[in-house]
């Protein structure tokens, strides 16, 4: 489902002595991957897949660029609410450098 995905085991094994293996993972809201929106920077670097509560991103730019701030953001609550996921702010984009 868009939006979740699971923390922790995905499956359980029936194992020979008639248990389950582990305890299943929980369903967890998650931000969408960032968009790849400016063509002089490099990819977005993600500090985890996926995009759980608090993961974050950083923005770097090719070389002759500069970024023009904020590079980072955070996965939080969506002040809207609704129980889903959103970046704290929008990602600076990159500039000329010496402009």
């Amino acid at each position: 489902m868009d939006g979740f995905a699971v923390l922790g085991n995905e499956q359980r094994i029936c194992q020979a002595d008639g248990t389950f293996s582990d305890a299943f993972g929980t369903c967890q809201a998650v931000c969408a991957d960032y968009p790849e929106d400016d063509p002089n920077a490099n990819p977005i670097t993600y500090d985890q897949t996926p995009h759980f509560l608090t993961s974050g991103i950083t923005r770097t730019c090719m070389p002759g660029f500069v970024i023009v701030q904020p590079n980072e953001a955070n996965c939080i609550e969506n002040p809207a609410g609704s129980n889903t996921l959103d970046w704290d702010m929008m990602l600076g984009l990159c500039a000329p450098a010496g402009k």
